[in-house]
């Protein structure tokens, strides 16, 4: 029996993962709802540019150990990480 070996980046979250708006074809980042421990946000969503993160994007996000964000983005809000229980 033959298993296929697949590249699966456990750092990836599904786009379905993020909460976003989008205004000018570019996304903000308002909230995360998924459970990876290390989670790279991504440069797009929808073939569109994520320029922001939104004040508390993250909050309460206890899973998240480390986050490597995108040279995409322009700004983002405050508290980003508030109430996660780990270092961010």
């Amino acid at each position: 029996v033959q298993t296929e070996q697949t590249d699966i980046d456990e750092t990836k979250a599904a786009e379905e993962d993020f909460v976003y708006s989008v205004e000018e074809n570019q996304v903000t980042i308002t909230g995360y709802t998924g459970n990876l421990t290390e989670l790279e946000v991504p440069k797009t969503i929808g073939g569109m540019t994520v320029v922001r993160i939104g004040s508390r994007a993250f909050e309460n996000c206890k899973s998240l150990s480390e986050v490597t964000l995108p040279n995409t983005l322009t700004s983002s809000g405050d508290f980003l990480f508030s109430g996660c229980t780990k270092n961010i």
